[in-house]
């Protein structure tokens, strides 16, 4: 569904009235993401449940990506199949400015089946070569931001994708320090430990 979108800011029902959500999730943050978000996903008749069941989109969240997968609120779609959805954010740090996202409600990639990810992941040449050819970019930035730590502003796996152009004036503080020898084995060990197969 293609649909034009007038403003920024779109407004949501629930049972206890009416919540302004802003239809974007910036990489940086900067308080143009979601306005009020209920994060937890909610069963009529169950009550709460747990957002690493993944849920399917059928209305019963109060997710805004889950309520734009759903067809509920509009989005300018670039991408879709039965597992991911591809969209422009209407707030874009620049031009071609697209997110992508599983159509199961996952938080973070902690939480998302591998399985998914694969499937996400196998759609993103694409998708990221299809954004670059139609804003003439020849490179990009493709970031996740995971938790609210991280600046996530949606609690839903998404991606950025962000098209980059010689002399454009967009920057991602890299503020590099520096890793001791011994600091980085006490830390590569445990990492290590702490992967499970």
């Amino acid at each position: 569904m293609r649909a034009d979108v007038s403003g920024d800011v779109v407004s949501v029902l629930h049972a206890g009235g009416a919540d302004q959500y802003v239809v974007s999730a910036r990489a940086g943050g900067g308080g143009r993401g979601v306005g009020r978000q209920k994060q937890e996903v909610r069963s009529k008749k169950s009550g709460v449940r747990s957002q690493k069941q993944g849920v399917y989109m059928t209305g019963e969240t109060s997710c805004i990506f889950c309520k734009i997968a759903a067809g509920q609120i509009p989005c300018f779609k670039v991408f879709e199949d039965e597992v991911v959805l591809a969209f422009l954010d209407i707030g874009p740090l620049v031009r071609g400015h697209t997110l992508v996202v599983p159509k199961k409600h996952f938080a973070t990639v902690m939480e998302t089946p591998a399985e998914v990810l694969g499937a996400v992941n196998q759609r993103m040449p694409k998708i990221v070569r299809a954004v670059l050819a139609a804003t003439g970019a020849k490179a990009c930035h493709v970031l996740v931001n995971n938790g609210a730590e991280a600046l996530q502003s949606v609690q839903h796996l998404h991606y950025h994708i962000l098209p980059r152009m010689a002399g454009d004036t967009f920057r991602i503080p890299w503020n590099a320090g520096t890793l001791e020898k011994q600091a980085g084995a006490a830390l590569a060990s445990a990492v290590s430990r702490a992967i499970v197969s």
